[in-house]
């Protein structure tokens, strides 16, 4: 499921996660993960926003 996918993603990403950035991993692995199938349209959504 998404939170062993998250995990996962953690473990093998970062050395250490701060409770304080906690929802910024999440908000992070969420995006990517709703993306997942739109190979190029998570870096146009990225270069749209700035």
């Amino acid at each position: 499921g998404f939170w062993k996918l998250f995990k996962n993603s953690v473990r093998s990403t970062h050395i250490h996660v701060s409770r304080k950035y906690m929802d910024r991993y999440l908000n992070e692995f969420t995006f990517r993960s709703n993306h997942r199938q739109m190979e190029n349209a998570m870096f146009d959504l990225l270069i749209g926003a700035v």
